[in-house]
């Protein structure tokens, strides 16, 4: 399970429904009694984050672009999208990511390791990232962080970075937005 998200205010009279983010899409239940799976945007789904405040649940999710992604590991990713219906559409907001933290020279993604988001405000959300070493020279020093968009993922800004090795808290997903 990437991501959970149980009964929003607006639909509790309904009996409630659930919404799990999984490696491959979001699985949505009628407060457990059945099942849809909604397919996931693409790649395998290896963290998320889930608002449903609102009229729909707006799911972030980081995935992996395939096998081949050079770019991720068992627990981080190379693409990040955002569904403002509950994960029947997806949007790729991975160039607004790169656009927002400034890739390094040579560096030509960045691997994105958490995302959470604000559960009363679904536009808002927190994404940690690292950026491999700039064309791998020796010497070249690791830059990470966390990047917020106020937007909905369609922009982003970097609002803590540091160099060196990644900090342990950037491998959790309580980041408190």
């Amino acid at each position: 399970i990437s991501a959970l998200s149980c009964s929003s205010r607006t639909d509790r009279a309904e009996g409630g429904r659930v919404h799990v983010l999984a490696e491959t899409g979001t699985y949505v239940s009628d407060g457990g009694r059945d099942w849809t799976h909604l397919a996931g945007p693409g790649g395998r789904i290896v963290a998320g984050a889930v608002s449903d405040f609102g009229a729909g649940p707006t799911i972030y999710a980081i995935a992996a672009a395939g096998p081949a992604d050079r770019h991720v590991h068992r627990r981080a990713g190379g693409h990040v999208y955002v569904s403002t219906d509950g994960g029947g559409a997806w949007d790729d907001v991975t160039a607004a990511v790169l656009a927002g933290i400034g890739p390094e020279e040579g560096a030509d993604s960045a691997t994105s390791r958490r995302v959470a988001c604000c559960r009363s405000r679904p536009q808002v959300a927190y994404l940690s990232f690292s950026l491999p070493r700039a064309g791998g020279a020796p010497g070249a020093s690791l830059r990470c962080g966390i990047a917020r968009t106020g937007d909905g993922g369609r922009t982003w800004a970097v609002v803590w970075q540091e160099r060196g090795k990644p900090s342990p808290n950037m491998e959790t997903t309580h980041i408190e937005p």
